[in-house]
């Protein structure tokens, strides 16, 4: 089997990565589903109230903009919705 490596990673898709990307894949959480997973996930880590407030006043708001500004579900080859995931 040939290797693989998986890089996941906040707002990668964009125009000027996809030729190093083989299969581009993109979750459609939308910034807010995926921002409370976020703080949910990160509570559970111990980060501070400060710390996960700024998935409300920074982390949320950029997601928003490179949803609009990029669009990355047009850019990937797979889209998956949470539906899909369950």
């Amino acid at each position: 089997m040939p290797a693989a490596l998986i890089v996941e990673g906040i707002r990668i898709l964009r125009p000027e990565t996809l030729p190093l990307i083989d299969l581009p894949v993109w979750i459609d959480l939308g910034p807010q589903l995926a921002g409370e997973r976020a703080k949910t996930r990160n509570r559970g880590q111990g980060d501070s109230a400060a710390e996960i407030a700024l998935w409300d006043t920074k982390w949320i708001p950029e997601g928003v903009e490179y949803e609009q500004q990029v669009g990355p579900q047009r850019l990937a080859h797979i889209v998956l919705h949470p539906a899909d995931l369950i």
